[in-house]
C-alpha cells in the first residue's frame, strides 16, 4: 500500500488531428541495434503486354509502394507483437485459422 501512496497519477490525452488511415497488404523490415524498422505499403502486379514469360523476360513485376515507415525501439515493438498476437488469436478463435502460406499479396 505504501507504494502507491508515491505513485503521481497520469491523464493521458491523446489528439487525433492529424492522423491518416492507410491500408497495407505487404511490409519490410529492416532493425539495428535500437531500432525496429517497418515499412508498410501496397504489393500489386505489373504485366508486362510484349513480354515471353521467362525468367529471363518476365510477363510481370511485383511493385511494392511504399506508403509508412515506422521506426520504434524494441520495448514498443515487443509490446506490439504481443498486442497483434493476442487480436491474431481471438480472430481465429471466432472465424477459424488464418493461412498464410501461398499468400504473395
Amino acid at each position: 500500500m505504501a507504494e502507491n501512496a508515491h505513485q503521481k497519477q497520469v491523464r493521458m490525452r491523446i489528439q487525433e488531428n492529424n492522423v491518416r488511415a492507410s491500408y497495407a497488404n505487404a511490409f519490410r523490415h529492416n532493425a539495428n541495434q535500437t531500432e525496429l524498422i517497418l515499412d508498410f505499403g501496397i504489393n500489386t502486379i505489373v504485366n508486362h503486354p510484349n513480354a515471353k514469360g521467362t525468367a529471363e523476360d518476365p510477363a510481370a513485376d511485383m511493385l511494392f509502394s511504399v506508403d509508412n515507415r515506422i521506426v520504434m525501439n524494441y520495448v514498443t515493438a515487443k509490446r506490439l507483437a504481443g498486442f497483434l498476437g493476442q487480436l491474431v488469436a481471438a480472430h481465429e478463435k471466432q472465424f477459424g485459422e488464418i493461412k498464410t502460406e501461398g499468400n504473395t499479396i
